[in-house]
């Protein structure tokens, strides 16, 4: 399957496109710590100055051009006067500039130095936020194009904006079957809600769940014998029935369903 019909699989089959708990079913709350202002200054000083040492300006060759002591090329008998001229000017002034930026610099860094600065004080709090754990999945066909990098459809295949239009290599990885295993979506689609129609009928007739999970998930009905290892994988169970599903979501026959 490409990214965006696998994802949309697993969406419809794990009744993610619309929620599958009541609110406040799920709250769940997380511990962060911030940084918070006490409302105090405190002043930091700056390091004592060193003085600067100003460098010696390097002699100029009779012939105009600095070069390597190594190099002993006689421009004199290259070049003419006026070339001579041109190229000593060019050299001035770009030794000028970089002299006065360098000086600019310098004053800049001094003046820095020199000031105080009022910093504020701060103290590390711990803070609880509570939040409903209910996510309800859209569409591929509804997302942007191309999904974040990080997001499932790019992991499973989804090219870039530069490649949009390029071949996609099917070959499986090994972050995608980390992402089977253990990513959100996936977890979210094994999980039984209380307001999915499974849930319901899990509580009446095991069998019957097992069958519709089958269909929902791999569009058929379970053979005897896989019939008879969902039945020790449910035991009547929520926990049971979230495990079943989560191994069909990761079997192979679901991967290449037509």
């Amino acid at each position: 399957m490409i990214s965006e019909v696998l994802y949309d699989s697993i969406v419809v089959a794990g009744h993610l496109e619309d929620f599958k708990w009541p609110k406040g079913a799920n709250n769940k709350e997380v511990s962060r710590e911030i940084r918070v202002p006490t409302g105090e200054y405190t002043i930091l000083k700056a390091d004592e100055s060193q003085p600067v040492m100003m460098t010696e300006k390097e002699p100029m060759r009779d012939d105009g051009y600095d070069l390597e002591s190594s190099l002993k090329i006689n421009f004199g008998s290259i070049l003419n006067s006026k070339e001579q001229t041109e190229i000593a000017n060019m050299r001035m002034k770009s030794d000028e500039a970089i002299k006065a930026k360098e000086m600019a610099e310098k004053m800049a860094a001094l003046m820095q130095k020199d000031k105080e600065r009022r910093v504020m004080k701060y103290k590390t709090e711990t803070i609880t936020e509570t939040f409903d754990d209910n996510p309800r999945f859209d569409s591929a066909m509804r997302m942007a194009t191309p999904a974040p990098p990080a997001h499932f459809l790019r992991v499973f295949g989804q090219p870039a904006r530069t490649g949009l239009g390029e071949f996609r290599d099917n070959a499986s990885s090994l972050r995608q079957q980390l992402l089977m295993l253990n990513g959100r979506i996936t977890n979210e689609a094994s999980r039984v809600g209380t307001l999915e129609p499974i849930h319901r009928i899990l509580k009446k007739d095991p069998d019957l769940a097992i069958d519709w999970a089958y269909q929902e998930i791999l569009t058929r009905y379970p053979t005897d014998r896989e019939k008879s290892d969902a039945r020790s994988i449910v035991k009547n169970s929520e926990e049971g029935m979230a495990d079943l599903r989560w191994a069909l979501l990761n079997s192979n026959e679901f991967r290449f369903l037509p």
